[in-house]
């Protein structure tokens, strides 16, 4: 993460989370609603894509500053970018010059994403829907 991003507060990272669960809910019972309502439409999608990155950052720092209850919201937040790849893969592609895209924060999230049973759950299938069948982002 930047060296000069503040550490999500606790109190916005418990409402960042519980959000995410629901939107993840949302998405496992009734994808085509969450995906007609949330991720094709045009006037929410850059907000969404803005939100991730930010969240991704934010809960990024605080993990290294004190590791807890980011933790869950930012797996949380990894099954919501999958979600989002399953609809549209280019979505993880989302960055400029000055930011790092989301395929590139996935890539580079902690070793445990890649190594313990729970985060490899919530990273693997995010990583498979942003990049099978898709040259750009294999």
């Amino acid at each position: 993460p930047d060296s000069k991003t503040a550490p999500l507060a606790a109190d916005v990272v418990a409402v960042a989370r519980e959000g995410l669960a629901a939107v993840n809910a949302m998405a496992r019972t009734d994808r085509a609603c969450l995906n007609a309502a949330v991720f094709a439409a045009n006037e929410l999608r850059p907000q969404l894509l803005h939100l991730c990155d930010a969240l991704f950052e934010g809960l990024l720092a605080a993990d290294d500053a004190a590791p807890g209850p980011g933790r869950a919201c930012l797996d949380e937040l990894v099954e919501l970018v999958g979600h989002f790849a399953l609809f549209d893969q280019e979505c993880v592609q989302w960055g400029s010059a000055s930011r790092t895209t989301l395929l590139h924060r996935l890539l580079h999230l902690p070793f445990r994403y890649f190594s313990a049973p729970r985060h490899v759950d919530a990273l693997f299938p995010t990583l498979a829907a942003a990049i099978v069948d898709n040259d750009r982002n294999a």
